[in-house]
């Protein structure tokens, strides 16, 4: 957006950044592959800087 600043005669901008939300959901009955390509997406996403929430776990057990 631009904004006109009348005092000055000079015409700021102000620059939007789009925010991209990603989710992701990955079932297996192997847990301990399932934790290592959790980890490897947390770590890449770290490296590159970006917000990382999760991993959140669901829940399992059959409730009859």
């Amino acid at each position: 957006m631009k904004f006109c600043d009348r005092d000055t005669g000079k015409a700021p901008v102000e620059t939007e950044v789009a925010i991209h939300r990603i989710r992701i959901t990955l079932t297996s009955r192997n847990v301990k592959s399932l934790e290592k390509v959790c980890a490897d997406l947390i770590r890449g996403a770290k490296e590159k800087s970006l917000k990382v929430k999760g991993p959140v776990r669901m829940p399992t057990k059959v409730l009859l």
